[in-house]
């Protein structure tokens, strides 16, 4: 079974490898024709008066790429055995971030709520952010159909001796019929689109890191909210990697 599900982890670790390369792609369209556009007015004529003003802009869009490329390469790098801790709100943030490309595509509002100086909780960030990135993604998956705003909300906070995380969006929510089996690896609901992968995955990550993952009922705007929960630091016995 462990094994099953490490297999499971790298196939949607590559399933999220591609947006993440189609959505920098995307993001890196827009400074690359502003670069070209002033380098060619400049190729016609290198004396300009403004060249100084253009110059600056070039370079801050050439910051901008980088600043791109920088923050997926964050997202994608896997270290291997460095496991948190960590704050959680360093990975809702780049989520966000990382994610903003597929919120524009599918037409959502990512919106946020984090409370501040939370506890740290143990993770490896790169498992944590593809697992809130598939929450996120099936939401808005979700909200395809909707005629109306799509929007996600993340918040965070302290609950006990638990730091939480709630994505919550205001689609059509789970049916009833299939609440129960939505954690099961394998099991989807978008028919030979879907791999089964999004929820179960996210399952495992939470069970490795003695957090767990549940479906909330009774959301404000009748969509789908899930709520992760993370042991503090503090409250591990002897500081032991839950991980390993």
């Amino acid at each position: 079974r462990r094994a099953l599900e490490d297999l499971a982890l790298e196939a949607s670790r590559f399933e999220t490898l591609g947006r993440l390369v189609s959505g920098t792609m995307h993001d890196l369209g827009t400074p690359l024709t502003v670069l070209n556009s002033h380098l060619e007015l400049l190729a016609i004529n290198p004396n300009r008066d403004d060249i100084q003003r253009r110059i600056k802009t070039m370079q801050e869009q050439v910051q901008y790429c980088a600043d791109i490329t920088r923050n997926t390469m964050d997202f994608l790098r896997h270290e291997k055995g460095v496991d948190g801790p960590l704050q959680i709100n360093d990975v809702v943030e780049s989520c966000v971030t990382i994610g903003s490309p597929y919120f524009r595509e599918t037409s959502t509002t990512c919106t946020t709520a984090l409370a501040p100086e939370l506890p740290r909780v143990i993770g490896e960030s790169v498992l944590l952010r593809q697992s809130l990135m598939n929450v996120m993604n099936n939401a808005c998956q979700a909200m395809l159909e909707l005629n109306r705003d799509r929007r996600v909300h993340v918040r965070t906070f302290v609950d006990g001796d638990k730091v939480c995380v709630t994505i919550e969006d205001n689609g059509p929510g789970i049916r009833a019929e299939v609440r129960d089996r939505i954690f099961e690896m394998f099991f989807s609901t978008k028919g030979r689109s879907g791999t089964g992968l999004g929820l179960g995955v996210v399952k495992s990550v939470m069970t490795r890191c003695g957090g767990t993952i549940e479906l909330v009922e009774g959301t404000q705007e009748g969509g789908a909210c899930f709520r992760l929960e993370f042991p503090m630091v503090e409250q591990l016995a002897g500081g032991g990697n839950v991980l390993a």
